[in-house]
This record gives C-alpha cells, structure tokens and sequence, in this order.
C-alpha cells in the first residue's frame, strides 16, 4: 500500500513498534526511484493514546494534513481462547478494538 500511495505521488507517514523495520522499510522505499512521493516515519505503539496522537502530529507538522489512514495494526495469540490469561485477552482487545 506504501509504495503504491508513493508512486502515484502522496505524501506517507508509516508507523510501527519497532525503528530498525522502519528505517530499512524507509531507505528501500526511498531508494526506489518510481517512489515520487514524500516519506515520513514515526516509532508508534497503537495501544499507546499518547503514541498514536504523536504520530498524528508527526504527520500534520511534515504534511500539514492528513487525507487518509490505513490501520494494519493488530495482533492475537494462537491459543484456545479458554487458555488465553486475563492479561492476553486484553492486550488483544486494546490493540484490535480500543
């Protein structure tokens, strides 16, 4: 979807947990030269309100809008739900729901 919205010209911001993918992700992006669009990155945790607000801004200082968001964030644990603990299911619930 990236590398697509780049292509045709957007502007993307793209966010996840961890930096290292990130910034591999970013200078792949970058060095693909039918990537015209500009490309922004930002470390964000989506079960993290004050992350996710960040990220937002991030996005509104290096574009000055925001037209779209594609969330493809979430997460589950391969267990029968009555082995699932009390800590597992809401760590699911926070990152697919809230």
């Amino acid at each position: 979807i990236t590398r697509e919205l780049l292509v045709l010209g957007c502007d993307v911001l793209i966010a996840s947990r961890s930096e290292d993918k990130l910034r591999t992700a970013a200078d792949q992006l970058r060095a693909d030269t039918e990537c015209v669009g500009r490309l922004e990155w930002r470390s964000c945790n989506i079960r993290s309100e004050e992350a996710v607000v960040g990220a937002v801004q991030a996005c509104l200082d290096a574009f000055g809008r925001l037209d779209c968001l594609v969330n493809n964030g979430g997460g589950q644990f391969i267990s029968p739900a009555e082995a699932l603990s009390a800590g597992g299911f809401k760590a699911v619930v926070e990152t697919n729901l809230v």
